[in-house]
């Protein structure tokens, strides 16, 4: 199970396994995180088991931001998470952070 967090402060930690069966429920939750003209940080490093489907829910948030002129910043992404957005071109349209 996934769980989206909210730590305060446009702060949030998503916690769990990211599958093609928590998404739908994750990603209209991380619709309701973002704010017009925010900041958004969110916490990757209590990530479970995941893949490619994080990667596009991660997108879907970040055009969700964008539509409102919110920033995204996805901090302590695991490395594979890293390696695949590399590998399929799409580091550029996420914003890692450390």
């Amino acid at each position: 199970m996934a769980e989206l967090i909210d730590l305060g402060g446009g702060r949030w930690r998503l916690e769990g396994d990211v599958t093609f069966h928590t998404v739908p429920a994750l990603a209209a939750a991380g619709r309701r995180m973002i704010q017009p003209h925010r900041d958004i940080w969110l916490d990757l490093a209590s990530l479970g088991q995941t893949g490619s489907v994080a990667l596009a829910l991660f997108l879907d948030w970040q055009a969700a931001a964008e539509q409102v002129e919110a920033r995204l910043h996805l901090q302590h992404c695991p490395l594979a998470l890293q390696r695949i957005a590399g590998l399929s071109h799409i580091v550029e349209l996420l914003n890692f952070s450390s």
